[in-house]
């Protein structure tokens, strides 16, 4: 770190002594030049779709997820097994991967059964946590990071129906 992180510390310290029931934050900066040899800024870093995470996870991923290349989607692969089976559950994920590299966006995998009733969860997808709860949980997910709730492209009533066709 260098002065002006300093300066800022020493400024927190002066000040936590003249108050009283306060929380002060201090951010020290930084210039990263340390990082350069661990690979965290290559061009490759980005460049992958984001590993898959659990459903726990979700809410903080998504954060991170809008760096990523747009449109995004959001898969479910559990839910979709639990309609359809894990092997064609896995040929219409592989599917739906497959166009959207091709037309361009990102995909991030969410690894294990979401609880639809959580309140994070009917916050951050409304109309997808709706679905569930009605029975036909979505598979695949349009995020938009602005404008109306997340758009359910494929669920596990519709995934069922094309199968069957």
């Amino acid at each position: 770190m260098g002065v002006s992180a300093g300066s800022a510390i020493s400024a927190a310290l002066r000040l936590s002594a003249r108050v009283s029931h306060a929380t002060i934050v201090v951010l020290a900066c930084d210039r990263g030049d340390r990082y350069l040899s661990t690979g965290v800024f290559s061009a490759a870093a980005g460049a992958a779709d984001p590993q898959p995470c659990p459903p726990s996870e979700l809410p903080s991923v998504l954060g991170r997820f809008l760096a990523y290349p747009e449109p995004h989607f959001i898969s479910f692969p559990t839910v979709a097994a639990a309609a359809v089976g894990e092997e064609a559950a896995a040929n219409v994920l592989a599917a739906a991967q497959e166009r959207i590299s091709v037309r361009g966006g990102t995909l991030l995998e969410v690894m294990g059964q979401p609880d639809w009733e959580c309140e994070e969860m009917r916050r951050l997808m409304p109309a997808a946590a709706g679905a569930a709860a009605a029975g036909n949980a979505p598979v695949l997910v349009r995020w938009l990071q602005a404008g109306p709730a997340p758009q359910a492209l494929l669920s596990q009533q519709t995934m069922a129906e094309a199968l069957q066709a």
